[in-house]
């Protein structure tokens, strides 16, 4: 199987504040349709919780589940993120396509960069759509697969209309892209709420 995680020798990068110029976090969190009174953000491939960190500036209140697959990422959160020491970015480990949290626990969830990683995108799906309450969204940022500057390659890319229809088939409604960002589709679904 192709190796397509990313490599953690590239730390640096993730925090590089050149990140919010081509993914700024006001124009995705008004894609997500963020709301200030929401506790609980799901960062799923959360890195080094770069974005969590941004995120968590649109939420008073909120707390901010940043999962990741491997110990470095959450070893470095743990080490260097206030937040996390004050109880605002909570590190989990995960698996592939398996959180060890609760069902319902999330008014949203977010995947930036991360769905062309996935070797089972309906599975992790699936998973999303579980830990979400009723009417909870979801974000995809991902790379677009033209040329660009930097990202993965384009062979592992995946198109918005991809996303879009995997979300349509795990049970995700509202499902729409966004066109708003330079490098990277931003798809946007919701856990259908109870009727």
């Amino acid at each position: 199987m192709t190796e397509i995680k990313f490599n953690t020798k590239w730390l640096d990068k993730l925090n590089d504040p050149k990140r919010l110029e081509i993914q700024p976090t006001q124009t995705m969190w008004e894609a997500l349709g963020g709301e200030e009174s929401w506790t609980s953000l799901i960062d799923i491939g959360a890195g080094t919780g770069f974005f969590s960190k941004e995120f968590l500036k649109f939420m008073p209140q909120g707390k901010v589940l940043a999962l990741d697959i491997k110990d470095t990422m959450l070893e470095w959160m743990a080490e260097n993120l206030k937040e996390v020491k004050e109880g605002r970015i909570i590190p989990c480990k995960m698996q592939e396509a398996a959180t060890p949290l609760e069902d319902e626990v999330g008014d949203a969830a977010m995947m930036i960069n991360l769905h062309h990683e996935l070797h089972e995108p309906a599975r992790m799906l699936q998973e999303v759509l579980r830990i979400l309450r009723p009417g909870g969204k979801v974000l995809i940022v991902d790379w677009l697969p033209i040329e660009t500057p930097m990202g993965p390659p384009q062979k592992i890319r995946v198109t918005p209309q991809a996303i879009e229809a995997q979300l349509t088939t795990q049970g995700f409604t509202q499902v729409e892209a966004h066109d708003i960002l330079p490098m990277h589709s931003c798809v946007v679904g919701q856990k259908p709420p109870l009727t």
